[in-house]
């Protein structure tokens, strides 16, 4: 628990309690946030009036991190973590350098 929260006495707060706050503090700040710009609104409209015009002219996010090699299609998600682990513990020790490719190899997953 962080020492804010308790310094003020949030922690002491029931869960019901807590998301109550938690909703007054949003709304807080989501009277604090300026407005767009027209200009901004405009291209905003202009993206979403494209998007539903053209609803197969895009990519998901999984799709995305694909094309930018963040994300492996054929690794499930386990072995993705895995991967990951593997890499950093490798990383960590600088005569260690090795490419995300290779590791997959040794891994034996490529």
């Amino acid at each position: 628990m962080s020492s804010l929260m308790q310094s003020l006495g949030i922690d002491k707060l029931s869960a019901e309690e807590k998301i109550a706050l938690v909703d007054e503090i949003y709304e807080s700040i989501e009277q604090e946030v300026p407005p767009i710009s027209d200009a901004l609104r405009r291209e905003l409209e202009r993206r979403l009036e494209h998007l539903r015009s053209n609803p197969n002219d895009h990519s998901s996010w999984e799709d995305v991190q694909v094309r930018l090699g963040m994300k492996d299609p054929l690794l499930s998600d386990a072995q993705r973590k895995e991967l990951d682990r593997r890499i950093k513990a490798y990383e960590s020790n600088p005569r260690n350098v090795i490419s995300r490719d290779d590791a997959k190899v040794k891994l034996g997953i490529s």
